[in-house]
C-alpha cells in the first residue's frame, strides 16, 4: 500500500437510498433509522457491496484499461454510516490492485482484485422490481438451504451513482455483485444479516444465465458464522455473513414486580431521558412498580417510549413519554405541574470500539457532546421542572477503574462527564447527585455477534434507583 489518501465523497442520504433501490436490498439495518438503532451497530449502515462500488468507480477513473474483474476477495472491517468521512488507498500493478478504505482513522473495508480481459458485448438485462419482503430465517433453517436470485440492473440509476462504472465496466459482474447483497440482505440469511466478505472468480466467455444460484455450505453457531457457495455461468464464489443478534428485549414489568417492595419509590416523581430502551426502560419500571410517577423522553424511538408506557400501565403504574433530544435541549411542559424529584440520565450515542493503537479525538468529542454538553444543556433547559433539592443520577462506567483500550474514547468521555455533572451540581444550590460506575449490563449497546460476559440489569438498576451507595456500583454521592 502506497500510503496516499484520496479523498472519495461521503455516501450521502439521496445516494444510499437509491442503492437500496438498484441492488434491491432493503434490509431495514439500511433503510429504517427506528429499527436500525436497536441493531448491533445502532444505526442505518451503507450497503457493503454500495463501498465496494463506489471504489470500483474511482478505480476505474485512475486506473487506465480498468473494465473488468477477473477475481476480487473483499473484506467489510468495520460498518460506513450514512455521511462518513471517507478516504481511499490503493496500489497496483498490471494485472492486481490491492486497496483499503477508511472512515477517519478506522479501516472499513480492504481487498484484492486481479484486473479481468476486456469483455464481450453488453450483457442487457432487466431492472430491478419493486421492493421485496426480507425473509426472517431460523438458525436451523441456514445449512443446506438453496436457491437462486434473479440478476437485474437499472442502467440509468446505475449511471447516477456509479458515472464512470455505468460507461466502462462489465455490466454483467456489476449486476453480479449487486446480486449479492440482495441475496444476503433480503434471501438468505435475510433480516438478521450481516455482510462479511466475498471471493469470487469470474469467467470470461460471453454469458447469457440471469440467475445467482446459491446454497449455504457452512453454518458455525457459536460464531454465527456461514457460508454460502455462489454461481453464475463460469463465475464462481464465496460469501461470509453473519447471522446478527436480535436487539435486547429487557424484563418486563410482570417479571420485575416481585423484586421491588410495594410504594417504595411513592416519593419519586422521575424524569428519565433516555427512558424509551435499555438501563433508562428498566428504571423506567422499577420506580413505576414501585409506586412512583414517571415521565420517559426519547429522541427517535417514538413506538419504543409508548411500548414502555404501556407495559407500565398495564399494571396500574403512572407513566407518560415525551420527545427531547439532548443535543438540541428545550424546555419541555409536562402534563404534570410537580416538579421533578429525581432526573435520570441515560442518554447515549452507539458505543462502539475506538481504533487499535490510536486516540480517535473525532469519536471522543462526539461522546462529549452526549455526556458533557448534552447534560448540561438539559439541565438548564429543564431547570424550571426540578425540584430545589432533586437527585440527579449520572450513570457512568467501570472502564475508569478497570480501563478496557478498545473504549478509550467512551471512557475519558465518561471521566469528563463525571467531573462536568460535579460541577453542574455544586452550581446549584440544594442539589444532589450519584454517578454510579455501572458494570457491562446486557443492553442493546453490548450485544455483539459473541456473547460477551454481562449481568443483567434488573438488579443493578433495582440499586441504582433506590440509591444504594455500595461499593460495587457507586463512586460518588455528593450535594451542592
Amino acid at each position: 500500500m502506497v500510503g496516499i489518501r484520496h479523498e472519495l465523497p461521503p455516501i450521502g442520504e439521496i445516494a444510499h437510498l437509491a442503492f437500496a433501490t438498484l441492488s434491491g436490498d432493503f434490509n431495514p439495518q439500511h433503510v429504517n433509522q427506528t429499527v436500525a438503532r436497536r441493531l448491533l451497530f445502532g444505526e442505518r449502515v451503507v450497503h457493503g457491496i454500495h463501498s465496494v462500488l463506489a471504489v470500483l468507480d474511482y478505480l476505474v477513473e485512475h486506473i487506465s484499461g480498468f473494465v473488468s474483474l477477473a477475481s476480487l476477495r473483499i473484506s467489510f472491517d468495520e460498518p460506513v454510516g450514512v455521511n462518513d468521512v471517507l478516504s481511499l488507498e490503493f496500489d497496483h500493478s498490471a494485472d492486481e490492485i490491492r486497496f483499503t478504505l477508511y472512515c477517519l482513522a478506522r479501516r472499513v473495508v480492504h481487498g484484492r482484485i486481479n484486473v479481468g480481459a476486456p469483455f464481450a458485448a453488453p450483457f442487457l438485462m432487466p431492472s430491478p422490481g419493486k421492493e421485496i419482503h426480507c425473509k426472517d430465517l431460523r438458525p436451523d433453517e441456514l445449512l443446506g438451504k438453496s436457491g437462486s436470485i434473479q440478476l437485474a440492473l437499472d442502467p440509468h440509476l446505475l449511471a447516477e451513482l456509479f458515472p464512470n462504472l455505468s460507461k466502462s465496466f462489465d455490466a454483467r459482474q456489476i449486476a453480479i455483485l449487486l446480486a449479492t447483497t440482495r441475496l444476503v440482505g433480503m434471501e438468505c440469511p435475510g433480516l438478521h444479516s450481516i455482510f462479511g466478505g466475498i471471493k469470487m472468480t469470474f469467467d470470461t466467455k460471453e454469458e447469457s444465465d440471469t440467475e445467482l444460484r446459491y446454497q449455504v455450505s457452512s453454518w458455525h453457531p457459536k460464531y454465527r458464522m456461514l457460508q454460502i457457495q455462489i454461481e453464475h455461468g463460469g463465475a464462481t464464489g464465496v460469501i461470509d455473513c453473519f447471522f446478527r443478534p436480535e436487539p435486547i428485549e429487557q424484563a418486563s414489568s410482570k417479571s420485575l414486580k416481585c423484586a421491588v417492595t410495594l410504594g417504595e419509590f411513592t416519593a419519586q416523581r422521575a424524569l428519565i431521558i433516555g427512558g424509551a430502551r435499555g438501563l433508562g426502560e428498566v428504571v423506567a419500571k422499577i420506580i413505576a412498580l414501585g409506586g412512583g410517577n414517571v415521565v420517559l423522553t426519547f429522541h427517535q424511538g417514538f413506538h419504543d417510549a409508548n411500548r414502555v408506557v404501556d407495559d407500565i400501565k398495564s399494571l396500574g403504574g403512572f407513566a407518560s413519554c415525551v420527545q427531547f433530544d439532548v443535543l438540541s435541549p428545550k424546555a419541555a411542559n409536562f402534563a404534570d405541574g410537580d416538579m421533578f424529584t429525581h432526573l435520570y440520565y441515560f442518554a447515549t450515542p452507539r458505543i462502539r470500539p475506538g481504533t487499535a493503537g490510536s486516540f480517535d479525538a473525532g469519536l471522543f468529542q462526539h461522546y462529549v457532546a452526549y455526556y458533557g454538553t448534552g447534560f448540561v444543556g438539559t439541565i438548564e433547559a429543564l431547570r424550571d421542572s426540578l425540584s430545589k433539592n432533586v437527585t440527579i443520577i449520572y450513570p457512568s462506567t467501570c472502564f475508569l477503574e478497570s480501563p478496557d483500550a478498545k473504549f478509550r474514547e467512551y471512557s475519558a468521555a465518561k471521566e469528563v462527564g463525571e467531573v462536568t455533572a460535579k460541577h453542574l451540581v455544586h452550581a446549584h444550590e440544594g442539589f444532589h447527585l450519584l454517578c454510579p460506575r455501572l458494570p457491562r449490563l446486557r443492553t442493546d449497546q453490548t450485544q455483539a455477534l459473541v456473547d460477551l460476559d454481562a449481568e443483567d440489569p434488573a438488579q443493578c438498576m433495582l440499586r441504582v434507583a433506590r440509591g444504594d451507595s455500595g461499593p460495587s456500583i457507586f463512586n460518588a454521592a455528593t450535594s451542592a
